[in-house]
């Protein structure tokens, strides 16, 4: 992430990849709001510093806290 990291270090991410019958997928028809699909987000994660310091620059992200 560019502005976040010094340089020569970087972040390390995964994924992981399943098989399930197509009678059992979850395609969000039956997902409605309230229902959980797991914990709440406790901030901003990843790619969202990268989309909030395009958005808030100079002076605005400043008084955010310490600018990159």
């Amino acid at each position: 992430m560019p502005g976040m990291y010094p340089e020569g270090e970087y972040d390390l991410a995964g994924f992981a990849v399943g098989v399930v019958k197509r009678s059992e997928v979850v395609d969000g028809s039956k997902i409605f709001p309230g229902d959980s699909s797991g914990p709440a987000s406790s901030g901003l994660h990843s790619n969202g510093y990268s989309l909030v310091r395009r958005v808030f620059t100079g002076k605005d992200l400043a008084k955010w806290g310490k600018t990159c």
